[in-house]
């Protein structure tokens, strides 16, 4: 294990999940989402292989990132693009931003299980969201 990289992944996710929580969704400074800015922070845990669970957690939090914002951050039909924010900022607030901040805790206390059930509060918001957007699109003739 390294001690040092789950440290800085640890922080990663933790201060994302806190800027999220408070609605922070961009950072002014980097002029970059805050989400962008975390999976940057992921890249390198990605080639750690002494440390697998790292290892997992960055690259499953690094192509959740990069599909959210393929799936969830494009341009939408304007008819629908203010349900689409809405339904994204609810989802970035209200369920990633802590679920980030108990993915750190997991993470820093290698509880294999809280780890997988925070991974999976992140997705499952995230595949939550893509069904709304679909169905408002539905709604909306689209």
């Amino acid at each position: 294990m390294n001690q040092k990289a789950r440290e800085q992944v640890t922080t990663a996710l933790r201060a994302c999940g806190e800027d999220l929580c408070k609605g922070e969704l961009h950072d002014k400074l980097r002029n970059k989402g805050r989400l962008r800015i975390l999976q940057g922070e992921m890249r390198p845990a990605l080639g750690l292989r002494e440390d697998a669970l790292l290892r997992a957690v960055a690259f499953i939090v690094f192509v959740w990132i990069d599909r959210y914002y393929f799936n969830l951050s494009g341009t939408f039909p304007s008819q629908i693009s203010e349900d689409v924010a809405k339904i994204r900022r609810r989802m970035l607030v209200e369920k990633t931003g802590p679920a980030l901040k108990d993915l750190a805790d997991a993470l820093g206390k290698s509880a294999a299980e809280a780890i997988l059930t925070s991974l999976a509060d992140v997705l499952g918001a995230y595949l939550d969201s893509l069904a709304d957007v679909e169905k408002i699109a539905e709604e909306s003739g689209r």
